[in-house]
């Protein structure tokens, strides 16, 4: 079965040239991964994570490291909305070919002016954005920013396709919930057609798996088609052998619960064609209280 891996950060040894394609893309086969999203290098906010680079230059280097892969390797362009001319960035990134647009709330919430307006102008471009959330594991106190029901602020952002890492570990209850919400104000104002992803890139441990699994699939959402799949390994050393634990553990415990081919096809690879705009193929959310007949 095919995987597309959604979740793939800049290694720390690509930060100032073009990563080796080839050597990553061995790497991913190994693991089975047919292709994957690779995000640049982080804004400079994130200070210990940039060496200085900005917004143009983070963008050049995602393109130019995956210009010759462009079937399996899709760039993503991590943005801030403190950097200057963000409006103008978005625009050139979209121009030129990016894939969609990373952020990560580490000291501003999402609903934040300044915020809003960054993703009102991306919504624009009909990329999508990939948004962290849950607990961050930086050096700061940040995760207050990342409660996954922030993004209530979102629901109205007609054209916006996010998607929340890591199910927002530890609190992927609240995430589910959020997703109801979405579907809830969709039934009833289909112009707000803003529309949620689960990245279910780990984040987990291994012991909250199953019930993260059991829960995403049995809550009674329509949420099949929503469900992303990453692992947070890294272009300078693809961990092959973490990408594999993880395929292996989701498709097992899919199994448990009787989910179908389909579902496991869309969770591992189709969801991520549509959420990219790669394919064609469009879905319409059922009526979160139909009996889906």
């Amino acid at each position: 079965m095919k995987l597309f891996d959604v979740h793939i950060h800049l290694g720390t040894r690509s930060s100032d040239v073009a990563f080796d394609a080839s050597a990553l893309l061995g790497q991913m086969n190994r693991a089975g991964v047919r292709g994957g999203a690779i995000f640049s290098e982080a804004p400079r906010s994130f200070a210990s994570h940039n060496r200085g680079h900005d917004g143009y230059q983070r963008l050049d280097m995602v393109l130019e490291s995956c210009k010759a892969h462009m079937d399996r390797l899709f760039p993503i362009l991590w943005v801030h909305p403190d950097e200057d001319g963000i409006d103008d960035l978005i625009g050139e990134a979209a121009g030129r070919g990016i894939n969609g647009f990373k952020v990560i709330c580490n000291n501003f919430y999402v609903y934040e002016d300044k915020s809003l307006r960054m993703l009102e102008r991306i919504a624009k471009t009909g990329k999508p954005v990939l948004f962290h959330s849950g607990i961050l594991w930086d050096d700061g106190v940040s995760s207050q920013y990342n409660r996954p029901l922030h993004w209530e602020a979102l629901c109205k952002m007609g054209g916006l396709r996010f998607s929340l890492a890591h199910c927002s570990w530890p609190w992927y209850d609240e995430c589910i919930a959020l997703y109801g919400k979405f579907l809830t104000n969709h039934m009833k104002h289909p112009e707000d057609n803003s529309e949620m992803f689960f990245d279910m890139t780990p984040g987990t441990p291994v012991p909250y798996r199953r019930d993260l699994m059991t829960k995403l699939l049995g809550c009674g959402y329509d949420i099949e088609h929503n469900i992303l799949w990453g692992t947070d390994c890294q272009t300078d050393h693809y961990n092959d052998q973490w990408a594999r634990k993880w395929h292996h553990l989701d498709s097992a415990l899919m199994d448990e619960l009787h989910a179908s081919e389909e579902t496991k096809h869309l969770i591992f690879s189709g969801n991520a064609e549509r959420f990219f705009g790669l394919s064609d193929v469009t879905y319409k959310h059922r009526d979160l209280f139909s009996d889906g007949s």
